[in-house]
């Protein structure tokens, strides 16, 4: 499932998600930013712990992009979930006030040995949300 880690953003960009999102939205910029970053540290044998980091913060972009993407698909088709998220206080259902949502949550989480980017996925944020709105 996590197999576009290694793929490029065009290869795995969001679909379905209407006009919440231009076709190349900020969030899709800044990963192409630091995919660019990391082609360039990689061809003049950069720094390798900033190349690692990078690597890490790519891997958090995506994951949290995807999550958020993933839980926004869900709730087009679950009015009740974006009743409850705009009860909550959260905004309308747009994909950058969910986004918003899952990343404040992936703030929350403990990560122990684990990697942020393998965590944020697993959390069940629309079972969050319904949970939050009583």
């Amino acid at each position: 499932m996590w197999s576009y880690w290694a793929s490029p953003l065009s290869d795995w960009a969001p679909t379905g998600w209407g006009d919440n999102l231009s076709s190349m939205d900020e969030w899709q910029l800044e990963m192409q930013e630091i995919e660019r970053n990391l082609v360039a540290l990689r061809a003049r044998d950069g720094d390798l712990g900033v190349i690692d980091e990078l690597e890490a913060e790519l891997r958090i972009l995506k994951s949290l992009y995807l999550t958020a993407g993933d839980l926004f698909d869900e709730g087009l088709g679950d009015p009740r979930l974006r009743s409850d998220f705009e009860r909550l206080g959260l905004g309308g259902w747009t994909f950058q006030n969910v986004y918003t949502f899952v990343y404040e949550r992936a703030l929350e989480l403990e990560t122990g040995r684990r990697e942020l980017s393998s965590l944020v996925p697993e959390q069940d944020y629309h079972d969050l949300i319904r949970r939050l709105a009583g």
